[in-house]
């Protein structure tokens, strides 16, 4: 009899199954909340460290494989200008067009980092979007 007055006890103290959907529901939010505010973090630091030209610390930062290519160009032509600027005068057709080229990659890099930063920014609001709709949905 003790033994049974016990088991139904415990059967009692067992968590409902709203109990233990609403604990997951808590807890996906809190996992949100988290991540919202590791990207908001790390989206201010590297908008800042835009605002202060620094594009190429972002871009090594974001470590993408579309940026990681950009970057090796941008070094490939930097190296590139380096050896015809030691060759050539100012104004010199190849050491001309290696600076347009140098250029044209420093701006492809830049709008490339606008990009992933937009898609960070539209990861931020689905992650927003998704607790307000776990929490319209809590009881």
């Amino acid at each position: 009899m003790l033994w049974m007055l016990l088991v139904g006890s415990l059967a009692l103290a067992e968590p409902t199954v709203d109990q233990q959907v609403q604990t997951k529901l808590v807890e996906r939010v809190a996992d949100l909340r988290v991540e919202q505010l590791e990207i908001e973090v790390t989206l201010k630091a590297w908008e800042a460290q835009l605002a202060d030209g620094k594009t190429l610390e972002v871009a090594m930062a974001l470590r993408r494989p579309s940026l990681d290519d950009l970057l090796t160009q941008r070094s490939s032509a930097a190296v590139e200008l380096l050896d015809l600027s030691q060759r050539y005068g100012e104004r010199h057709p190849e050491l001309l067009a290696a600076r347009a080229g140098l250029e044209a990659i420093g701006t492809h890099l830049r709008e490339e980092v606008q990009r992933v930063l937009l898609s960070e920014r539209v990861r931020l609001e689905v992650l927003q979007a998704t607790e307000q709709a776990l929490l319209a949905a809590t009881p």
